[in-house]
């Protein structure tokens, strides 16, 4: 997993969580660290993107505002 900080034009930091996980091997890793990434950020600011490519799955979690 990789975490990336950018600061946009308005100054804010946005937080970026990227992950490729396969299915078979990591599907409850990958579910944990997904849905502890919302418990930890505002729900109303939270924006997640997940897209599945065979048995893996990509996911990334942008937070408008707090740290994940």
């Amino acid at each position: 997993m990789e975490k990336i900080f950018t600061i946009d034009n308005e100054g804010k930091v946005r937080t970026w969580l990227f992950g490729i996980i396969t299915l078979e091997e990591f599907e409850l890793f990958q579910a944990y660290d997904l849905e502890n990434a919302r418990k930890r950020c505002d729900v109303s600011g939270i924006d997640i993107s997940i897209i599945k490519e065979g048995n893996k799955i990509k996911f990334s979690v942008q937070d408008f505002g707090k740290g994940i």
